[in-house]
């Protein structure tokens, strides 16, 4: 009889994180996303007529998107794990890229800005999603 590699057992390190990457699924799908259109080269998508500061608004729509799914994902608890990973860890990694492409990706630079624009996505994000949270369980807390 053939085995595949689900019929294998997995060591508790394996568990915990096919635990992790199927409770945080859509969090690490929209961190890859935004990593992807964060490094590609300009020239791979197409040129939109020119809109003032259309790449802000789509840092904004990014990190809004992001900090969304990780409220969303993560139980709400009021601790500082809670805080660090719905508000602080989408601005560091906004941060982050902003210094990668600045040092690796040639095409592409960091800009204060575009860091800026990540912030104020996140923010926004993480307090419509405690909006649509409190609605859904009808609280009136923040």
């Amino acid at each position: 009889m053939q085995r595949n590699i689900f019929d294998s057992e997995l060591n508790s390190d394996q568990i915990i994180m096919v635990h992790f990457f199927r409770k945080y699924c859509f969090s690490i799908l929209v961190m890859a996303i935004i990593f992807y259109l964060s490094t590609a080269s300009p020239s791979t998508f197409p040129k939109v007529t020119e809109i003032k500061y259309l790449d802000k608004m789509v840092h904004i729509l990014m990190y809004f998107g992001l900090s969304l799914v990780l409220v969303l994902e993560i139980p709400r608890k009021k601790s500082y794990g809670y805080y660090f990973f719905t508000i602080l860890l989408p601005i560091l990694y906004g941060g982050l890229i902003e210094i990668i492409q600045e040092n690796f990706f040639s095409p592409r630079t960091g800009n204060i800005f575009d860091f800026l624009a990540d912030t104020v996505g996140v923010l926004t994000g993480y307090f419509v999603a405690i909006g649509l949270l409190n609605i859904k369980n009808k609280k009136v807390k923040y």
